[in-house]
């Protein structure tokens, strides 16, 4: 099953995504091309997905080196923070 999403860090872009299934190991997703620091950029990731219910966990590393933290964080003044995470049911 490919899993897919995006991710962004206004004038520093992405260099980095990981996800997490359930409490395993981050594992690195492939990346889109990123057309400049200002875009979203696109990520993917192919996942042998077993049946029953999964938590899904992504996390981004942006242009400076900055890997987003677990704190969930507001959009003002500097902008969104936190895992993204879904739970999800493979039949």
């Amino acid at each position: 099953v490919t899993v897919a999403g995006v991710a962004w860090a206004q004038r520093r872009g992405i260099t980095r995504v990981q996800i997490r299934v359930d409490d395993g190991p981050w594992q690195d997703a492939e990346l889109a091309a990123q057309a400049g620091v200002d875009t979203w950029r696109q990520w993917s990731y192919r996942w042998n997905a077993t049946p029953g219910g999964h938590n899904l966990t992504v996390r981004a590393t942006d242009g400076t080196g900055q890997v987003q933290t677990e704190e969930r964080t507001r959009t003002i003044p500097d902008g969104a923070s936190g895992w993204h995470s879904v739970f999800v049911t493979v039949p």
